[in-house]
């Protein structure tokens, strides 16, 4: 066969390879090549090589795959049967009304990539016989490398009639805490076909409270996070995604321990997601989109109220926990951006708005201007405290909004906390009955709030955390000197309706919840808590410092931890300090934590208890502070401040009466 062909020495399979071919030494064989691979070793003159593909139209052809692949193996979620459920009394009127979907294909509300459509979803109310829906299976997303399994939900069929009833408890008892994103005359499938991951994380949120099938929390919520993953690392449809982050932060999925919450790496992911959208500059949208848009005033309201919650539910997630509250673009204090902020949002997410950033500037400035680390942190602190408070008792919500006025009182709470860092005088005397006074208000207004309409079983983490550093505070006060300067009866009444509180908004057995009211009712009842050898109450001795205000609370677990978990000693005592499980008598004490006598509480001047704010600025102006204060740098001032995030969880009396 090589007898005609000339020069041609190489087979075809080689000549295009460019690699060296042995053919030509016996040409009734193979050559080497085609015989270990299993190749037809021909030889042609006509052969023409394809030009290789390029790295960048090798990405593109991949992410086109990708998507192709998304699109086609996505299944139906929605299976149904010409059956219906029979009417419950509580789906009659609660559920929005269902139109009949066909298959296809929709733009998200970001403009994003088109999503499928999901088949019908009928009438709950039509037929006999119980209609199902398939729980659907998330496609396997991979990423520029990154992968995430897909998830197995275990429930085989959900009821359509669940999917409305959640959907309906959803709206009616958890969208007043995130108000102004979601519209309760959308359909469940209309949300579906704009982010599997926002229909379950409703789905899911709703079925907490969910009493007609008690399971269904558990097996929904279980597949979540996988969902969560598949979805933000997409790249596609990200309005709806961020959504759903925001109600898994407000309520994140049930856990045992803080170690394990998945708040904060999804609010990492869902602001840097936010940014990346251009959420942040109002109306420049265009500027973070490499396609045309023409946004309609609503999607730019929409897009205005969505990046409010980001920065409130995001950062108020760092606060509670004790981390650093990361500087982000805010709207400037100007005529313009005040007449955007009450055009664009509800006269209640403005007062909220207004109420966070007052805290986030109280932090800063008290973060900058003090040394929290240090017992002795200077003279400002209770000034700048009561600066800031008053601050928030001007902001007058304008509406008779009960959550608006929880939300300033919790407010206040956060700030007086750090009364606890002061050093002892008599203006942090002050401070801190004042806040015992204002933690006994806190737990009260919401055991009353939650009288009239079960308000606990529907409350964020956000609050669970408030309700937790009022009652430590509560604990800490009465376990010191200054227990003579308050009402015990009044805080021993208001604590109690703390450990009421986590043992009725527990969702799981054994979650963050009910582990802390075993945690309360552990510490109330051990009367050797905070109490030194010589018999000295030190409840408002404050040892670990780096954790903001929510210090009172991991430095109270921490002292629960060496009494009742069963672990090592409190790292933080001293060798006089209450009875440990390790003695630590022949360890000298740690360098600054010398305390002043309880003898500086028992001597009062005659005229009372009242702040100095002669070193401060006016405390009707804060504008007067200087701007450096505000510009804070978050690893000096914070050093180490993750290391206990793996921690477990297993009538008023007011000295000043214009306060």
């Amino acid at each position: 066969m090589a007898e005609g062909l000339g020069r041609v020495r190489s087979c075809t399979e080689c000549r295009i390879q460019k690699l060296k071919c042995d053919a030509r030494d016996d040409y009734l064989r193979p050559c080497t090549r085609c015989r270990k691979k299993n190749l037809s070793c021909e030889f042609s003159r006509g052969i023409q090589r394809s030009q290789r593909k390029t790295k960048a139209q090798l990405v593109r052809e991949n992410a086109s795959l990708q998507e192709q692949l998304r699109t086609s193996t996505h299944p139906a979620s929605f299976s149904t049967e010409n059956s219906a459920v029979t009417v419950s009394p509580q789906t009659q009127g609660g559920a929005a009304p269902v139109s009949h979907l066909h298959s296809g294909s929709q733009t998200g509300r970001d403009g994003g990539a088109p999503v499928s459509h999901p088949p019908m979803l009928s009438n709950p109310g039509d037929g006999h016989i119980a209609q199902l829906i398939d729980l659907p299976s998330v496609p396997r997303s991979v990423t520029n490398g990154f992968q995430v399994t897909t998830p197995t939900l275990q429930l085989e069929q959900i009821h359509t009639r669940k999917i409305h009833d959640c959907f309906r408890l959803f709206f009616l008892h958890y969208e007043p805490f995130i108000p102004g994103l979601f519209d309760p005359n959308v359909s469940p499938e209309e949300y579906y076909e704009q982010s599997p991951f926002l229909f379950w994380s409703i789905v899911a949120t709703g079925a907490r409270r969910y009493t007609q099938d008690p399971t269904l929390f558990q097996r929904v919520v279980s597949q979540v996070l996988q969902i969560a993953l598949g979805t933000l690392f997409s790249h596609t449809n990200s309005i709806p995604s961020i959504e759903a982050v925001l109600i898994l932060c407000l309520w994140p999925i049930p856990q045992n321990t803080m170690f394990h919450d998945s708040s904060h790496p999804l609010a990492g992911i869902a602001m840097q997601l936010a940014v990346q959208n251009g959420l942040h500059i109002f109306g420049r949208e265009q500027d973070y989109s490499r396609q045309n848009i023409n946004a309609a005033d609503s999607k730019v309201s929409l897009r205005f109220r969505l990046w409010v919650h980001c920065v409130i539910v995001f950062q108020n997630t760092n606060l509670i926990k004790g981390f650093p509250c990361w500087s982000v673009a805010e709207y400037n204090n100007t005529v313009d951006s005040n007449l955007l902020l009450e055009h664009n949002l509800s006269s209640s997410l403005l007062y909220r708005y207004k109420l966070h950033k007052v805290q986030t500037d109280a932090i800063r400035t008290i973060a900058q201007s003090t040394q929290l680390l240090d017992p002795d942190c200077g003279r400002p602190l209770n000034s700048l405290i009561d600066i800031f408070d008053t601050q928030v008792r001007e902001l007058v919500p304008t509406a008779d909004v009960g959550l608006d006025v929880i939300v300033q009182i919790c407010t206040r709470l956060a700030i007086r906390a750090f009364h606890f860092f002061a050093a002892p005088d008599t203006a942090r005397t002050a401070g801190l009955v004042q806040l015992y006074t204002l933690s006994c208000n806190v737990l009260d207004m919401i055991h009353e709030f939650d009288l009239v309409n079960e308000f606990i079983l529907y409350s964020t983490h956000w609050l669970y955390m408030m309700v937790l550093m009022a009652a430590m505070s509560i604990l800490r006060i009465t376990r010191s000197e200054l227990r003579t300067h308050v009402d015990p009866a009044h805080g021993e009444n208001a604590y109690f309706k703390a450990i009421k509180f986590c043992k009725k908004r527990s969702a799981e057995n054994n979650d963050l919840d009910s582990r802390g009211t075993i945690i309360l009712s552990q510490l109330w009842a051990n009367d050797g808590m905070f109490r030194k050898n010589d018999g000295t109450m030190v409840g408002d001795r404050l040892r670990l410092r780096s954790r903001l205000f929510t210090s009172v609370v991991f430095d109270t677990l921490w002292h629960w931890r060496a009494t009742f978990g069963h672990w090592k000693a409190n790292p933080y005592k001293a060798d006089d300090d209450e009875t440990a499980i390790q003695s630590t008598a022949d360890q000298p004490p740690p360098v600054g934590l010398s305390w002043t006598p309880a003898s500086l509480f028992t001597n009062l001047p005659p005229g009372g208890l009242q702040p100095d704010f002669s070193a401060t600025p006016s405390a009707r102006n804060i504008s007067t502070l200087q701007p450096a204060m505000l510009d804070v740098d978050p690893f000096d001032v914070f050093p180490d401040w993750e290391w206990a995030a793996e921690l477990p969880l297993d009538d008023t009396v007011d000295l000043d009466s214009a306060r």
